[in-house]
């Protein structure tokens, strides 16, 4: 499970600022929101979910998209040449902080064990990296200063691999490569294997209209536990149907389609499509099918994309990460899927979800702990700030969360005057 995101100079982050997920001292409202944590190690309680609230232009999504970069370099930079420019975006604000590296850090628990591991880059090199397992005291997996690279050889069962790799001279561990994607294309040992699938496990997306992010969804769709859960998911939301299809546009030829409904099917945007059933009489075949994308709304669209990540991630235990959760999806749909991850029984594997929302409802003591509330600002300095509810004082567990922020007692809050007078004042 997560623990913290830290990142710095990055976007309109300046200083270090940090994502905590681990959880507060502080008594929930309600004794149904123990089960919003999660025990892991010694002495650690995860948090199930976090909901990041903010202004718009806050850094909310800068947050999402450091964490995203962050993932992005440490996991595919050795296969992939050329990461670092367009992912590592130092902070704009301020003389000399485009010169100087952006960091980059996660603790996190994987198979029973913490691990702390991060990196420190520029638009052209990672300046340093390191991997250290904290399950017992601080002990080096491996630490990387520039090109040159040292490891704790417990870790690894291959060392003679990971010496090839320390010499400098292959085109795997290169300045603008992460030292952990080098090693992750050999079998050098466990560690370097559970600590890359504990990343992999992180799921991360904005714009459910984004193509990519579509595509993934209908090839989880294609799975048929995945498809019968999230009927299910879906029936529970009120929205019925019989059937979910996945449809490969580069199969259909000569497959006896009528050439309207090929046309029909050629004209949307990916190669995978998604066709919904309807029954609608109490014969067999009283059935009617359509395109997705021609005819459902767009909440429904939204919610058929984001319902398949839900069920992986719900069923494998893994963190799911959204921006802008709440985007066309009704308030109350919203509140029953945080309340799903924040229960043992309808998240029995632990998985994580962490969101960025506008959606005040879901701020309720009877829905999320102080702690499980995060708060992005951006200071006079347009440097973003992250602090948690728990970390203000004087805050009952009981208060009214939203009308309180909507209030302007938590900060975060746009600053806004009399939009009457904002386009005719001279």
């Amino acid at each position: 499970m997560l623990l913290s995101f830290s990142v710095a100079n990055f976007k309109s982050f300046r200083e270090e600022q940090v994502l905590d997920l681990t959880a507060s001292a502080l008594q929930p409202a309600f004794s149904w929101l123990e089960n919003a944590i999660v025990p892991v190690g010694k002495g650690d309680n995860a948090l199930r979910v976090k909901a990041l609230y903010g202004a718009n232009a806050s850094g909310k999504s800068n947050l999402i998209k450091a964490l995203y970069a962050m993932l992005s370099i440490s996991l595919l930079s050795a296969k992939t040449p050329g990461m670092l420019p367009s992912n590592v975006h130092p902070y704009a604000f301020a003389a000399g902080n485009s010169a100087e590296p952006s960091s980059f850090e996660l603790v996190f628990v994987a198979d029973s064990k913490r691990y702390r591991y991060g990196f420190s880059a520029t638009q052209q090199a990672i300046v340093k990296e390191w991997l250290y397992d904290e399950t017992v005291r601080k002990a080096k997996v491996f630490e990387r200063v520039g090109q040159s690279a040292s490891i704790g050889r417990k870790y690894f069962d291959n060392p003679e691999s990971v010496d090839i790799l320390e010499r400098g001279d292959n085109e795997l561990f290169r300045e603008d490569a992460s030292f952990l994607s080098a090693l992750a294309l050999f079998n050098v040992g466990k560690v370097v294997k559970d600590v890359t699938s504990f990343l992999s496990g992180i799921t991360i997306f904005g714009d459910v209209e984004k193509i990519s992010v579509e595509q993934n969804a209908y090839k989880l769709l294609a799975h048929e536990g995945v498809r019968d859960k999230v009927l299910e998911l879906l029936r529970f939301a009120g929205i019925e149907f019989k059937e979910l299809f996945v449809v490969d546009k580069k199969t259909l030829e000569g497959q006896g389609i009528p050439p309207v409904h090929l046309k029909e099917l050629q004209s949307t945007k990916g190669r995978l499509s998604l066709v919904v059933s309807h029954k609608w009489g109490d014969a067999e075949n009283e059935i009617s099918g359509w395109l997705v994308e021609k005819s459902e709304s767009q909440g429904t669209q939204k919610l058929l994309v984001m319902a398949p990540y839900i069920v992986q991630t719900i069923l494998q235990g893994r963190i799911l990460i959204i921006d802008e959760f709440e985007a066309k999806l009704h308030t109350r749909l919203s509140r029953e899927i945080v309340s799903m991850f924040n229960s043992s029984t309808g998240n029995p594997n632990n998985a994580q979800f962490i969101f960025s929302t506008h959606d005040t409802n879901l701020l309720d003591h009877r829905l999320l702990r102080r702690d499980q509330i995060d708060f992005v600002e951006k200071g006079k300095d347009r440097a973003s700030i992250i602090y948690s509810l728990a970390d203000i004082k004087g805050i009952r567990k009981d208060s009214d969360f939203e009308l309180d922020y909507l209030g302007g007692s938590y900060g975060a809050v746009p600053d806004v005057t009399d939009f009457n007078i904002a386009i005719l004042e001279d």
